[in-house]
């Protein structure tokens, strides 16, 4: 068999799943289940003045930014609690949210995250933060100056 079949049939036989390009960017990943049966990988490319996340999860999230930078808006105590902005740029270390940590990646300009749970992938979205993050950058950034 030829090496493009072969590398074609490995391709498709890997658990991918895509999200289709919207206003935001794309996204695509797959469950990489000979690491772990519940880890997820997923790759995110986002154009510049978008936002995404405005979740929690109950476990570790993990991420590295391959391209470009990112602000990633995080509250140590609940969505009461103060925000911490940190700017993450694209480098080879990578970054962890703590469980159970509300978040945002506010991209003033285009970048490309990977990102990756180690536990079982579950979300929480908080009504506000998903609010302002579906109404786009100019919410988030009127919301949390």
């Amino acid at each position: 068999m030829a090496l493009k079949s072969q590398v074609a049939n490995f391709l498709l036989g890997l658990p991918l799943y895509a999200k289709l390009p919207d206003k935001r960017g794309w996204a695509w990943g797959m469950n990489l289940t000979w690491i772990s049966p519940t880890f997820k990988f997923k790759q995110v490319f986002t154009l510049p003045r978008k936002v995404r996340g405005g979740e929690i999860h109950p476990h570790q999230k993990l991420f590295v930014i391959t391209a470009g930078e990112v602000e990633l808006l995080t509250w140590e105590v609940g969505l009461d609690g103060p925000i911490t902005r940190t700017t993450v740029k694209a480098s080879r270390t990578g970054h962890m949210i703590e469980p159970n940590t509300p978040h945002i990646f506010v991209f003033h300009k285009a970048a490309t995250l990977v990102e990756w749970w180690p536990g079982p992938y579950r979300v929480i979205f908080p009504e506000t933060l998903r609010k302002h993050v579906e109404e786009g950058y100019n919410a988030v950034c009127g919301a949390y100056p």
